[in-house]
């Protein structure tokens, strides 16, 4: 969903003026600075309000809203996958569909990334980021593995999902790390290979 940072921006805004407001309206109710604020408070109306018939459905209900409404956003936020299949539009026409099983690319470039290189644990996945399918590989390297041998074949898959992939709409991405200690040191930065 590309039009959810914005929201998320929106709605922390609007949150953010709602509470700082409150909370200035109580300094100055405290202080009396700007406002005329009165000492007591009447609340018949609301008592009124709260002993009506309608007033736990009318709750109920809201309560039920709020509650999709934060299902919702949970939803929304949480971590997607890439698409399992999807649509090549320019191969595709009125007499059929072309389409690519990501997850199966992903793991054909792991493989082919894990027989020329010195790693280990080595994975495949794919994810959408704005608009753009990454093949991502990660794995454990090898202390002593050779620093080109590595690089060259990082760039075989780069160019070899580049060359599937010509109109840029897929691009790889290798992540290696190494294996933790068995003493228990952490393991160190994940440096990128791209």
């Amino acid at each position: 969903m590309r039009k959810l940072p914005a929201i998320d921006r929106v709605t922390t805004l609007l949150i953010g003026i709602a509470l700082i407001a409150a909370g200035l309206a109580l300094i100055d109710w405290r202080y009396r600075w700007v406002g005329s604020w009165t000492d007591s408070l009447s609340t018949p109306s609301a008592l009124d309000v709260e002993s009506s018939a309608w007033w736990p459905w009318a709750f109920a209900a809201a309560g039920v809203v709020l509650g999709l409404v934060g299902l919702f956003w949970l939803l929304a936020h949480a971590p997607q996958r890439g698409e399992r299949v999807a649509r090549l539009h320019d191969a595709s026409d009125e007499t059929g569909s072309i389409g690519v099983d990501y997850q199966s690319l992903a793991s054909a470039v792991a493989a082919d990334f894990e027989a020329r290189t010195p790693v280990s644990n080595v994975s495949g996945s794919t994810r959408r980021r704005r608009g753009t399918h990454v093949v991502e590989v990660r794995g454990h390297l090898d202390p002593h593995a050779n620093r080109e041998s590595v690089e060259a074949a990082a760039v075989r898959i780069s160019q070899n999902v580049s060359e599937a992939f010509p109109d840029g709409s897929t691009v790889s991405r290798v992540l290696l790390g190494r294996e933790r200690r068995p003493w228990g040191r952490s393991r160190t930065s994940t440096p990128r290979v791209h």
